[in-house]
């Protein structure tokens, strides 16, 4: 993105409106940009129940994946050949890429009936609302998943000087979510990632190819507005912003009997112009693949 305003809801775990959080929920184991509920790689709607393999109830890995949330789930900008255009096959979440190995791609090496059994509801841009829609959705269906992936947060920071007003607001939404989700599908375990890296490790990658992406009048801009360069107490403004939404998800999983989180483990992801697609803002290919790497072992330590 050209502008930081521009950036709220596209960049994830690093950008002035972000904080990026996701949420992964994994039962039974002690969209395309349009929203689609595309399968991995998009075959499969989950509206239409898939045949369904044989079960291995004896394997600790779940038998189907879903991820709900907004850009950061659907490998948005990540194929060179189609700029600015969803890649759900380079997912970290879904994705068939085996250059990624996604997360639902291990399960399915680790647990065949769960091959084929993959599903992507994110909308780009999504907020709260959407997400809401995107739970009920899921688990609607006839075939509800095993494990569910949630990015969040993003599209709900305002980076406007108001978002200290905003923050229990987030939290009382994302309980809802989490809600729907535990109630329908009561035997699932939540775990809920972190941002995929720090405002600092994005700010010390972009500033040197794009200082103007960086730039922004309020709270989520990253450069003194006299010397143009980076601003250390505005990236830690910044960060502290990211760390009371995530203080808000950390609350709400800890309410709730099934819910995890990572960590800390996504914000080892390595930020720098391999893991960052040519907007700056989304993953790149390779970058889908680090976070893969960093949830799995989160997942499956």
């Amino acid at each position: 993105m050209a502008q930081l305003a521009a950036m709220r809801g596209s960049m994830h775990g690093l950008l002035a409106a972000i904080g990026s959080i996701s949420v992964l929920l994994l039962a039974g184991c002690a969209g395309s940009g349009s929203g689609s509920g595309s399968g991995s790689g998009g075959e499969t709607d989950p509206t239409e129940s898939p045949t369904v393999a044989a079960v291995d109830t004896d394997s600790p890995y779940p038998d189907s994946v879903a991820v709900l949330g907004h850009s950061a789930a659907t490998g948005a900008n990540s194929d060179p050949d189609r700029p600015g255009q969803d890649a759900l096959e380079n997912s970290w979440a879904t994705g068939s890429n085996p250059d990624v190995r996604s997360v639902a791609s291990r399960v399915a090496e680790e647990n065949p009936a769960a091959a084929g059994r993959a599903w992507n509801y994110a909308v780009d841009g999504s907020g709260l609302e959407s997400l809401k829609a995107q739970a009920r959705k899921a688990v609607a269906t006839d075939d509800v998943p095993e494990l569910f992936l949630i990015v969040t947060v993003d599209n709900d920071m305002r980076c406007d000087g108001t978002d200290a007003e905003n923050y229990e607001p987030f939290a009382e939404g994302l309980g809802e979510v989490l809600d729907t989700l535990e109630q329908g599908a009561p035997d699932s375990r939540v775990m809920i990632v972190s941002q995929w890296g720090t405002v600092q490790a994005w700010a010390d990658a972009v500033y040197p190819v794009s200082p103007a992406t960086l730039g922004d009048s309020g709270p989520c801009g990253l450069l003194d507005p006299e010397t143009q360069q980076l601003d250390p107490a505005r990236i830690d403004g910044l960060q502290s912003i990211v760390e009371e939404y995530q203080a808000r998800v950390d609350a709400e999983c800890a309410a709730r009997s099934n819910c995890e989180t990572d960590g800390g483990a996504a914000r080892a992801l390595p930020v720098n112009l391999d893991t960052l697609s040519s907007d700056l803002n989304h993953l790149a290919l390779a970058g889908h693949a680090a976070l893969a790497e960093l949830v799995w072992q989160a997942l499956f330590p």
